[in-house]
């Protein structure tokens, strides 16, 4: 029986509570441990069941037409008799055969690594999969080498893999040809699905990608299966071009080669695609053994987990305890916020009030004047001691308040760090600030005083030329 995250309903659970009742997904237990099958519960901190996972999702092998047939829709058919027709030029000269059949086979892996990925990541939320829900990239995608690293990766790894069986059958002998592909091939399926690996998780941080060995293990008997639908397929190649060259004239018989190996590469990715996705990219939100052992827990990703649980539960208290003692630990933009959203949202004035040097900071930096403003005012009307400690930040919000024609708060702030400080360089173009704005009132003799101050305690300053200019504009 399938069950659901408690705090995310659509997801599938992997651990079970047993003294809350409660299911959690790996959203909820990032540091849950599913190789182990040890994890704790966020709530009563017990230690809970696994879930094993439930697939609904048939084996890649139990409908082989959805793949064998693929290379025969419109888009990959056209690239296989486009290869083919292109491989005629490689008769005309050694050098160019090189160079064609390089440019044919990137074009062949690129290709196949944009389909294996576009299976993988296609509705991802669907547990089942049926023949219209293949997306067949278009013809003109195969040249689109978006991903090119990945592509000369896999397109080199075929070549090591299937040509020396090639050569040493056909220029050497079979026995020497079956002792390499006994060595070369049972891991080719494990390393090309590495190779095609994405990470499809929904996060920030991006996932190991697993190795060759994670795979098979976790893919059990079904790996040897593709393994044996690997060397099925590969020997099927080979007796076609067998056939084609005892049949065909040897004009053909480059073609029938490009057009078998082009046929060969598009069906055997398509198979992995389809692997890929019912396994999940063999993504996992566990860590490994050396981090679950040293106890290294990305504590960021726990924090995210419980702060969703608790504003799911609706224990604001909790979230902003969380939120709390993490800034206590270091300064996180993200979670100064979290918290400053979780307050307002609640009319916390007085903890909008405790850490209002941290929001006002973050709210400037980010260029939300309107934000920072609205903060001050609603502090200063529910908040008789609202003061603001740093003469920096009262600085920097009295300019943002001057650009937005605020001018009765910027005053404030002015008057406010007056009977507060003492003579220092943000106070004086605070007072000239001022004097700006009173300048612009009906009483500009107002802004006498605060210039003369600036001139008799910043001698010798650019602060004191300024202020004189000014009282030179009031005579």
């Amino acid at each position: 029986m399938k069950h659901y995250c408690h705090y995310h309903p659509t997801s599938q659970a992997v651990w079970h509570c047993q003294s809350c009742e409660l299911y959690f997904d790996k959203l909820c237990i990032p540091e849950g441990d599913e190789k182990l099958q040890q994890a704790q519960c966020p709530q009563c901190h017990t230690a809970m069941k696994f879930l094993e996972k439930h697939r609904d999702m048939a084996p890649f092998w139990t409908k082989p037409g959805r793949f064998l047939t693929l290379p025969f829709k419109a888009d990959p058919l056209l690239l296989c008799i486009a290869t083919s027709l292109f491989s005629l030029a490689t008769a005309l000269h050694p050098v160019l055969t090189i160079l064609l059949c390089t440019v044919i086979s990137l074009v062949i892996s690129n290709y196949a690594l944009i389909l294996a990925r576009g299976i993988c990541n296609a509705n991802r939320s669907a547990t089942q999969i049926h023949a219209n829900d293949l997306v067949i990239p278009s013809f003109i995608s195969a040249f689109n080498f978006k991903a090119a690293k990945d592509t000369l990766v896999i397109a080199l790894v075929l070549w090591l893999a299937f040509a020396p069986v090639v050569l040493l059958l056909y220029f050497v002998n079979g026995i020497g040809a079956a002792i390499y592909a006994f060595l070369a091939l049972p891991l080719l399926p494990g390393i090309l699905l590495m190779l095609i690996h994405t990470d499809s998780r929904r996060g920030a941080k991006q996932s190991r990608p697993p190795s060759a060995m994670d795979i098979v293990k976790k893919m059990h008997g079904n790996y040897v299966v593709l393994l044996t639908y690997f060397a099925l397929s590969f020997l099927s190649a080979l007796l076609v071009v067998d056939l084609c060259q005892a049949l065909l004239p040897p004009i053909a018989l480059a073609p029938m080669v490009t057009f078998s190996g082009s046929y060969l590469a598009i069906s055997l990715f398509a198979a992995l695609g389809l692997v890929m996705k019912r396994y999940d990219s063999f993504d996992s939100a566990e860590l490994s053994d050396r981090e679950y052992d040293k106890g290294l827990i990305n504590t960021a990703v726990r924090l995210n987990a419980d702060l969703d649980i608790a504003v799911k539960d609706g224990n604001y208290a909790k979230a902003i305890d969380l939120l709390e003692t993490s800034l206590k630990k270091g300064r996180s933009d993200l979670r100064v916020h979290q918290l400053y959203t979780l307050l307002l949202e609640h009319k916390d004035l007085e903890g909008l009030e405790k850490r209002s040097h941290l929001f006002l900071e973050l709210l400037l930096g980010r260029g939300q004047k309107l934000a920072a403003y609205e903060l001050v005012e609603q502090l200063r009307n529910g908040r008789e001691k609202f003061q603001i400690h740093d003469l920096d930040l009262s600085l920097e919000l009295a300019k943002a308040f001057f650009e937005m024609k605020e001018y009765k708060l910027a005053l404030w702030l002015a008057q406010d760090a007056h009977t507060r400080f003492d003579a220092q360089a943000p106070l004086a173009e605070l007072y000239l600030l001022s004097a700006k704005i009173i300048f612009k009132s009906t009483t500009p003799g107002k802004a006498r005083g605060l210039l003369k101050y600036v001139c008799d305690h910043f001698p010798d300053t650019e602060y004191k030329q300024n202020a004189n200019a000014l009282l030179q504009c009031l005579k």
